[in-house]
C-alpha cells in the first residue's frame, strides 16, 4: 500500500493473488472511500494480469460510493485481463448487491479461501 493509503483496508499477497481485507465495519466516509479506491487502483496497475480478492467479512455497511468504487475497479481489472472476486459478504450487504444486480456483475464467493483456490 502506498503512502497516504487507506487505514480501512489491509492488503496481503497469497501466491499471485492480492487480498484486500476491510478492517472496519462501516464504509460511509467519502474521504476514506476515495483512499480505498486509490489503493485498489494501484494494486490493479501494479500487476500484469491482476488477481484480486476483496474480503467483506468485517463489514456491516457500505455506501453507494463504495459500490461505485468496486464497479470502477472491476472495469479496470477487466481491461487488464485480470479478475476481481469478492468474498465473505454478510447477508445485509448481499441483499444490497442483489437489489442493485451487482451480484450478476461481480464474482462472489463464500470465503476468501474458496475465491483464492479457484483462481
Amino acid at each position: 500500500m502506498s503512502e497516504g493509503g487507506s487505514n480501512a483496508v489491509v492488503v496481503t499477497r497469497q501466491g499471485g493473488v492480492q487480498i484486500v481485507e476491510f478492517v472496519v465495519s462501516n464504509l460511509v466516509d467519502q474521504a476514506e472511500i476515495d483512499k480505498i479506491g486509490r489503493t485498489m487502483e494501484e494494486l490493479v496497475e501494479s500487476a500484469g494480469h491482476p488477481k484480486i480478492v476483496v474480503n467483506f467479512a468485517n463489514l456491516k455497511h457500505v455506501s453507494s460510493a463504495m459500490l461505485g468504487v468496486l464497479i470502477s475497479v472491476e472495469k479496470k481489472v477487466g481491461q487488464m485481463k485480470g479478475e476481481m472476486r469478492l468474498a465473505g459478504i454478510p447477508a445485509s450487504i448481499m441483499q444490497v448487491f442483489k437489489l442493485t444486480r451487482l451480484d450478476k456483475l461481480l464474482k462472489i464467493f463464500d470465503t476468501v479461501e474458496d475465491a483464492t483456490y479457484r483462481f
